[in-house]
């Protein structure tokens, strides 16, 4: 099974003895530009939906509830990482989840060969006992035979500084992978009178090598106990962000493989947990990865991140780290979970954003507050004019037939065929956004997109909320599924409405938006879209025969490769391309001197 963690997972990875050379030289470097970055950064506040700072990219979520505020570590990314500066621990606090306050730096890795954690840091988790913050994570170093380890930091100054228990060090039992060994999750196991802690690993299991969830448990979270495995599916490399979580009567384990976060449930913390016949409730291909959860105000929250797109581009496929997503988790009557999003956000857009249309195209009719589209007759919509800086769309929806495919498209003057879609596709249960214009609904072939499973039944009612940050695009069907995306091709531009094969009515069109909106309802957006996408442009297929036999389930597991992120923002000033520049030069010449060594020494 090919791993969607690209190469900022950094286990596996060797360093040649020529770049070991020129490491240290680099690392003169770059320290001065982190240190610099890390001042700049401290106590901004971030106003946002889906936070993320100025320079940096969120990955790794790590929630911890701390009284009536939760406090989001994360693994701070970078365009450009370096050894020994990989993955610092970063944090957000927020009460609303959409003012989030920057903490800033909390656990470092430690700038010496010789300790686990020189070469960076790996998921885990904080747990706070008294006065006292715990740091449990993992310590990764590609120069040592054991890559990984579960290492244990203590703060008694409210996180402002730590103190790492290098003594404390937990390595991969016997039997266990040693470069698969990490994110670890610590919590107070109520129902065991003790703490436990999951930790995500590799070791044989039903004959071959499987990811599986190890279990430990502490009386005093200094000394552990490894207890076996709490969780093993036989059905992935890894479990990756494994996370135990309470809901109601039941109990949840969270984890994450083949860029998808999926869940297991049992009626006891200690298991056995099974996968539910529909596990994934958000979107594949890093549109929500690695997500752990926590409670705030008695509520529970999945929080996780989107991946970028390498240069902005729609067309390419999502790589590691982005922006922080945070759900709202709710239980179903059968035990199964669905994921809406935050009930906050109803106190963020409160300002009224007139519902008028611009045009329409093909067998659309607009009756007050509502929309019919029919696609039986070639692609119709219904273009809306520019789409605000950020919003939020509420609506009800139904679909004529198991083959309708209706949704919202994006980024055109004058919503029509050269609008990027986000589907509503009863054809093949899904939600989706397959990176292609509406004029190439067609081909969807390749794997720049996303979706999500969701069944639908012909002319039952179902709910949608989208909301719109930017490029960044959320949908939020009937309570249940989510799907987000970035569309770069939309912000400035049109949005609107559009249907295709069977028909799709959509009803009680509410658009709401925050006072920081300029645009104006029912007035086109006057940018000129200049960003052409490669690709061709097929005529949509025919209308299949209706029929009263639903389509088949749902797919609910895929892997796609994520690319390779190019630098995406400028620097913040001069000084990082001056050391960047000076860095480039520096490693040319020393490479270029130990080429020439060698070219001497093969002569000899």
């Amino acid at each position: 099974m090919k791993n969607c963690r690209n190469t900022d997972r950094h286990h596996g990875r060797r360093i040649s003895r020529i770049t070991a050379f020129l490491l240290p030289f680099l690392m003169i470097l770059q320290v001065p530009l982190s240190t610099n970055a890390e001042e700049k950064m401290n106590s901004e506040t971030v106003v946002s939906l889906f936070p993320r700072l100025k320079n940096g990219w969120v990955g790794d979520v790590m929630p911890m509830n701390d009284g009536n505020k939760m406090k989001l570590f994360y693994l701070y990314d970078t365009d450009n990482n370096g050894a020994a500066l990989i993955h610092p621990f970063y944090s957000f606090t927020t009460d609303n989840f959409y003012e989030f306050t920057n903490d800033g730096v909390t656990v470092k890795p430690t700038d010496d060969k010789k300790y686990q954690d020189y070469f960076g840091l790996g998921t885990g988790s904080y747990i706070r006992v008294g006065d006292t913050l715990h740091c449990f994570y993992t310590g990764v170093n590609t120069y040592i035979s054991r890559t990984t380890a579960i290492m244990h930091a203590v703060s008694t100054d409210n996180g402002k500084t730590w103190e790492k228990k290098t003594e404390e060090t937990i390595y991969p039992p016997d039997g266990y992978n040693t470069a698969d060994y990490r994110d670890s999750q610590v919590f107070w196991c109520e129902e065991a009178g003790e703490y436990w802690m999951t930790v995500s690993g590799r070791c044989k299991t039903n004959g071959s090598e499987n990811g599986v969830v190890i279990l430990y448990t502490s009386d005093t979270l200094k000394d552990w106990t490894f207890k076996g495995n709490i969780f093993e599916p036989n059905h992935k490399y890894m479990l990756e962000c494994s996370d135990i979580r309470k809901i109601g009567d039941k109990y949840y384990l969270f984890y994450s493989w083949d860029c998808i976060t999926y869940y297991a449930m049992s009626d006891s913390v200690y298991g056995p947990y099974k996968d539910p016949a529909d596990n994934v409730l958000s979107g594949n291909a890093f549109t929500f990865y690695a997500a752990k959860s926590a409670y705030l105000n008695g509520k529970c929250y999945l929080c996780g991140w989107l991946g970028r797109k390498n240069g902005k581009k729609d067309s390419k496929v999502y790589d590691w780290a982005g922006n922080m997503v945070i759900f709202e988790v709710k239980q179903k009557s059968d035990g199964t979970l669905a994921l809406d999003a935050p009930s906050t956000y109803s106190d963020y857009f409160t300002k009224a954003f007139e519902f008028k249309q611009v045009g329409t195209k093909g067998d659309a009719a607009v009756n007050g507050n509502g929309i019919t589209l029919s696609g039986k007759n070639g692609i119709s919509y219904v273009d809306m004019g520019e789409l605000p800086k950020t919003m939020i769309l509420t609506c009800k929806f139904t679909v004529d037939s198991y083959f309708s495919q209706g949704g919202l498209c994006f980024g055109t003057n004058g919503v029509g065929e050269n609008s990027y879609y986000i589907m509503l596709n009863a054809a093949n249960n899904r939600v989706q956004y397959d990176a292609h214009k509406l004029s190439n609904i067609s081909a969807a072939k390749d794997n720049s997109g996303s979706y999500v499973g969701f069944r639908y039944e012909p002319g039952k009612e179902y709910t949608l909320k989208v909301v719109v940050e930017n490029e960044i695009i959320a949908f939020y069907i009937n309570g249940e599924k989510t799907l987000v995306n970035r569309i770069y091709e939309a912000p400035g531009l049109d949005f609107g409405f559009f249907g295709a094969k069977s028909g799709v009515t959509f009803s009680d069109i509410e658009i709401k938006v925050t006072d920081a909106v300029t645009a104006k309802p029912g007035v086109p957006s006057s940018k000129r879209n200049v960003i052409i996408t490669p690709g061709t442009t097929t005529k949509p297929e025919t209308t299949p025969p209706e029929t009263t036999v639903p389509p088949t389930e749902p797919v609910t597991s895929g892997t796609d490769s994520p690319a390779t992120t190019e630098p995406s923002e400028k620097p913040s000033d001069s000084k990082p391309a001056v050391i960047a520049a000076v860095a480039a030069a520096a490693i040319a010449a020393i490479g270029g001197t130990v080429f020439a060594l060698i070219r001497r020494k093969k002569k000899h």
